[in-house]
Parts: C-alpha cells; sequence; structure tokens
C-alpha cells in the first residue's frame, strides 16, 4: 500500500500507512480529512481548527489534514488558507483506505472527475483523534444529498477540542511523547523506501 511522494515539494511529506501506523504508536494525533482547495465548507473547517492549536499542542497533540490532491496543491492550501499544521497528500488514497478496512473511521471516498485527483477519487471529510493507547473520537461524513454530499453536518471543532483534552486529561498512560519537531523529521518519518 505505498503511496507515490511527489518529489517537488520538499515542505510537505505524503501521509502514508506507515506514517500514520508509526505517528500513532508514538504521540497524540489529529487527521482531518477534507474534500479539496476548492471546498469552502473544508476552508472554514480547517482554519476552525486551526484556532485550538495552541490548546492541543499543550497536550502534545500533533495535527495534519489528508487530501486526495497533490502534495504541491496540499502545499499551496496550506499557505492560502493559512491553515496552522500541515496538510498531506494520500493520492492514492492508502490511508483512507486502511482506516476504513481496519475498522479506525469509515471514512469515504467518492468519484471526483478533476486533473487534481490522479485516481479519479475524493477523499470526503473525517476527524479522527488517537493517542497511543486509544481511539479517543472518530467521526467520518456519509456523503449524501441532504449534506451537499458531505459537506456539511460537521461535528464542531471546539466540542471535539473540549472533548479529547478532557478525555487526555484522563488518560493514565504515558505523560510524555516523542515529539517531531521539525520538516525534515516530518519527511523523514513519512518516506516510504
Amino acid at each position: 500500500m505505498n503511496e507515490k511522494r511527489d518529489e517537488s515539494s520538499t515542505n510537505v511529506a505524503t501521509g502514508s500507512v506507515e506514517w500514520f501506523k508509526d505517528l500513532r504508536s508514538r504521540v497524540p494525533l489529529i487527521l482531518i480529512g477534507y474534500r479539496g482547495n476548492w471546498c469552502p465548507f473544508c476552508k472554514d473547517y480547517l482554519k476552525n481548527f486551526s484556532t485550538f492549536m495552541h490548546l492541543l499542542s499543550e497536550q502534545g497533540f500533533e495535527v495534519y489534514g489528508l487530501t486526495s490532491q497533490s502534495n504541491v496543491i496540499a502545499e499551496i492550501t496550506k499557505g492560502a488558507w493559512k491553515v496552522g499544521f500541515m496538510l498531506y497528500c494520500c493520492y492514492e488514497n492508502a490511508l483512507p483506505i486502511y482506516l476504513k478496512e481496519s475498522g479506525i473511521c469509515d471514512v469515504a471516498l467518492t468519484t471526483r472527475k478533476d486533473s487534481t485527483y490522479s485516481t479519479g477519487t475524493m477523499l470526503q471529510p473525517f476527524v479522527l483523534v488517537t493517542i497511543p493507547s486509544r481511539i479517543l473520537y472518530s467521526w467520518a461524513s456519509e456523503p449524501k444529498n441532504s449534506n451537499i454530499d458531505g459537506a456539511i453536518g460537521r461535528p464542531e471543532p471546539a466540542e471535539i477540542v473540549k472533548y479529547v483534552i478532557e478525555e487526555r486529561r484522563k488518560d493514565k498512560g504515558p505523560t510524555t511523547f516523542k515529539r517531531l519537531k521539525t520538516r525534515s523529521a516530518v519527511n523523514a518519518v513519512c518516506t516510504i523506501s
């Protein structure tokens, strides 16, 4: 289940299954799936989540956005939207497929005939919060006409953050986690050989 790495982008690494497994085993982790750079609902959602970065960082969480679009587009989107965390490409959708098939999060992929989606499928919105010992929160959009094919009906970031911080404080597991400090360290973790 390896995924292509877009070598033209040095700041955004591929979000792969191996990358996820490694981070999940070591740090409190939040993954936020978004549809793409054209989606105004996704933009608002990611920007809203960004406002809580200081609280999440205090609790040791690392936060990442995931899309089916390329690394180059994800990097441009991060800057244009002024998102406070890294956006990663799941270009061949191996990670969303893994999350669904393993029962971790019921992530949806839908058809999108657009040159920015190489597989012709688009990742739908989801939020997954894990700590090394367990899943704290999992939500995934169920695209249908009544929610504009998954665009609306997302849980409020403030409520998610409040819940996971309360759960994190209750956790009796390890209180220190090895954190990745630099982009090069993130890129090294995400490189697939």
